[in-house]
């Protein structure tokens, strides 16, 4: 019996000392967030949207969305007969409905970068 407690010991100690010096990713999102903002400005080159928050002035930014390969975004459109359909978007689709839709809220899920930008994971219009 205590031969096996000793094992278990030294096979949780070499597990720890596994774990502890993996090498892991430096990488992180600060703060994850789910919020609305009108859109201010787009920019195509750089693959951004200028934001504001609702109630703040809609000619200034005041952040910036980015927008990756992996962003997904969606847009709901209405039928006269009071039904909606969801319609999904490419990440190059998301830069330009923003265009269309600027002065307007949207909806963005990400975690916001270091700089205190925000790295978009879902775009809502």
């Amino acid at each position: 019996m205590k031969k096996l407690t000793n094992f278990m010991l030294a096979a949780a100690c070499s597990a720890a000392l596994v774990l502890g010096f993996a090498p892991q990713n430096a990488e992180a999102q600060l703060v994850v967030v789910e919020e609305r903002f009108r859109i201010v400005d787009v920019d195509q080159f750089e693959k951004r949207i200028a934001i504001a928050k609702p109630d703040a002035n809609p000619d200034v930014r005041q952040n910036w969305v980015y927008v990756d390969s992996e962003t997904r975004g969606s847009v709901r459109n209405y039928t006269p007969n009071g039904y909606f359909k969801d319609q999904q978007l490419s990440p190059q689709q998301i830069l330009r409905t923003a265009e269309r839709h600027e002065g307007e809220l949207i909806k963005v899920h990400g975690g916001r970068d270091w700089d205190g930008s925000i790295d978009a994971k879902t775009v809502w219009f």
